[in-house]
């Protein structure tokens, strides 16, 4: 009698490309140091939530960005680049922040914070999967004591990457009336609710994305349909963490008797 013998095998973990989940963007309306907004729905655990920390107003006194919190039990956010621009007449503020999720449940709130300074903060959160808080490379701009124009560059040169699987967030704040109507620039995603540009009363930010498999030097610009204001840019590129079910293989062996 022969024998069929059936082998099992896992091979590696195939590379789990990043993916977008939702965006959100609070709406302050009020010149404070702290604003909170809710996801819509629960984040998953073990996704990255990616925060823009934006907001201008008129200002002497520097912004400092202290990290977010969340209501949840266990998550953690850490501020991985910020800029500002000088100008005290309408100072902007565009900061980058990242936490991976532990724990979700109930509604999901998180809080962004100003340790100096006020302004009309503002946060817009972004859930992806397949995402860390490991950065590749981080870069900036701000207007100074003059303004900038649009299309808005989000770094003073494009971000050159070591990591092959990136995940590339740029967000501008810029210091201006409304509306701002931003678009996102070649090759960027803005999603809808990653952005707040059509406010009566306060400045605009917003935040685009790119995922990319390859090394590179990847610059990014917003465009708006309002010419010139001062800003501040930032950007910053994290690693994919390439998370994925093992591949199964099944082999079919004949033995003897």
């Amino acid at each position: 009698m022969r024998k069929l013998l059936l082998l099992i095998s896992l091979v590696g973990t195939a590379f789990g490309q990043a993916a977008f989940v939702q965006a959100v963007t609070s709406s302050s309306g009020a010149i404070s140091n702290s604003v909170s907004v809710s996801f819509p729905t629960l984040p998953g655990v073990g996704h990255a939530v990616y925060i823009h920390i934006f907001g201008n107003q008129a200002s002497s006194t520097a912004f400092t960005v202290a990290s977010p919190t969340d209501n949840q039990t266990g998550n953690t956010y850490a501020v991985t680049a910020t800029s500002q621009s000088t100008v005290d007449s309408a100072r902007a503020l565009s900061a980058i922040a990242c936490g991976i999720v532990v724990g979700s449940s109930g509604t999901f709130t998180v809080t962004g914070h100003l340790s100096a300074g006020l302004t009309y903060l503002e946060i817009t959160l972004v859930e992806m999967t397949n995402g860390t808080c490991t950065a590749d490379g981080t870069v900036t701009i701000n207007s100074g004591g003059s303004v900038g124009s649009t299309p808005w560059p989000t770094g003073t040169t494009g971000i050159s990457t070591t990591n092959a699987n990136d995940i590339i967030l740029a967000g501008v704040s810029a210091a201006i009336a409304n509306p701002m109507l931003f678009t996102a620039g070649s090759g960027y995603v803005m999603p809808a609710g990653a952005k707040q540009d059509n406010e009566s009363c306060c400045g605009s930010g917003t935040l685009e994305y790119k995922i990319v498999s390859s090394t590179g030097t990847y610059s990014a610009v917003i465009t708006s349909i309002s010419g010139s204001s001062n800003y501040a840019g930032v950007s910053a590129a994290f690693k994919q963490s390439g998370a994925a079910a093992p591949t199964m293989i099944h082999h079919q062996v004949t033995g003897g008797q």
